[in-house]
């Protein structure tokens, strides 16, 4: 491993360890809320190939129907989020 990946490494887990329990729910929340969105975005991988098939067929219609299931299943996702909380 490289020095400089060391010691970001080693930087990060030194601030994880200052974090408070509370500092710490806060930021894990933030990441399941991230994640969440993110594999929202994806959705399957039926849906994540016809985003990409969509783009390289550069056909508007299609790139903009595939992004409004995309928008879709992130609008529902945050709706998941505020319901378990990881928004707060």
């Amino acid at each position: 491993m490289g020095g400089d990946l060391k010691a970001l490494i080693e930087d990060a887990a030194a601030r994880y360890k200052a974090m408070t329990p509370e500092q710490k729910q806060a930021m894990h929340r933030a990441q399941k809320a991230s994640f969440i969105r993110a594999e929202a975005g994806f959705g399957s991988d039926a849906e994540e190939a016809e985003m990409a098939l969509a783009i390289a067929s550069g056909d508007e219609g299609r790139i903009a129907a595939a992004k409004g299931r995309e928008a879709a299943r992130v609008a529902l996702a945050d709706e998941y989020i505020r319901e378990m909380g990881y928004d707060k």
